[in-house]
């Protein structure tokens, strides 16, 4: 079976790609919790309140140009991607994944990711979707020249979130 679109009020690549400009100009205030896990990997989590995020376009497009330490800009990488919706227990895994890997990193005293990932509230996840790689597209494809990175977006009552977990090695 051939993947299903994303709603229609998702957007795609290209919109998202098309909003960048946008975003960066309306430049609103997200939290942004980032730690480094082991070697060059990292896992990062980007919340913004509903009413300042914009269109979803322009929400992801400054989400995913909120990092400075990535190897591709965003219009090399994101027109080779798409957006795939993903249920609540994908959510549920990916979060676990991320504090297993926040377990692989030293230890921060003041945990403030740790703790943003186990209060996050997925009974109200909505509209969550992946970025994955087009089959057959050429050229990058995540951010990062090495290693997998996953990234996972969605919305519940008050925000938008995206959690990013990058393995370099």
């Amino acid at each position: 079976m051939p993947p299903q679109p994303p709603p229609a009020m998702m957007p795609t690549a290209s919109q998202v790609l098309a909003a960048a400009d946008a975003a960066r100009q309306r430049a609103p205030a997200a939290t942004v919790l980032h730690r480094p896990t082991w070697l060059a990997s990292h896992v990062r989590l980007l919340g913004l309140p509903l009413p300042a995020a914009g269109t979803p376009a322009q929400w992801l497009a400054g989400a995913l140009a909120d990092h400075d330490a990535v190897d591709h800009a965003l219009a090399q990488w994101l027109p080779a991607t798409r957006f795939e919706a993903v249920d609540a227990r994908a959510l549920e895994r990916l979060i676990a994944q991320a504090l297993a890997d926040l377990d692989e990193g030293e230890v921060a005293e003041d945990d403030a990711l740790r703790s943003a990932l186990t209060r996050l509230d997925l009974a109200d996840a909505r509209q969550a979707h992946r970025i994955v790689a087009c089959p057959g597209r050429r050229g990058p494809n995540a951010p990062y020249a090495n290693g997998p990175t996953e990234q996972v977006f969605w919305r519940d009552r008050t925000h938008w979130h995206l959690l990013e977990l990058h393995h370099e090695s």
